[in-house]
């Protein structure tokens, strides 16, 4: 029930119905115009925290508030991932996954790959690392890596 409730109100947010994606494997711009959460597939109930700059990213419970993600296409099927406030996804040397300050589209350990999973479902993959964005475990609280797991992120 607590899923679906999810569901419908970022669809709500959005004020449109999510529409089909591409087939498992390709790429894909993220449907992320004014900014959503980013959901663990196999626990909806948490979504990306940002924890402000030069932290690790963490998934944390929905209820608690979610950052919100856009993509932001610097071509050749790469994106830049940035929150609400202009600070983007990066990985660094240590294969931790950060939010920094100055998003830089030079900059390869910011730029992502997007791969269609389903249905509002994306894989994010590191250009410059070649890791998926993975997590420690489905807990509030988990520390988000750069990784070989290939875990499914949800974006409505």
């Amino acid at each position: 029930m607590r899923k679906l409730v999810i569901i419908a109100l970022a669809l709500l947010t959005l004020g449109t119905a999510a529409p089909a994606v591409a087939a498992t494997g390709h790429h894909h711009s993220p449907r992320i115009a004014a900014g959503t959460p980013i959901y663990l597939q196999i626990n909806t109930n948490n979504c990306l925290n940002s924890n402000g700059v030069n932290q690790q990213l963490t998934s944390d419970n929905a209820a608690g508030g979610c950052t919100n993600w856009h993509g932001v296409s610097i071509g050749s099927s790469l994106f830049l991932m940035e929150n609400g406030a202009n600070n983007c996804m990066r990985e660094n040397n240590s294969n931790q996954i950060t939010v920094v300050s100055n998003c830089n589209s030079s900059d390869a350990q910011q730029q992502w790959q997007l791969f269609s999973c389903g249905t509002n479902c994306y894989k994010y993959y590191s250009s410059y690392f070649g890791n998926n964005v993975s997590v420690t475990g489905p807990a509030s609280g988990d520390k988000v890596w750069g990784g070989n797991d290939h875990i499914d992120w949800l974006q409505f």
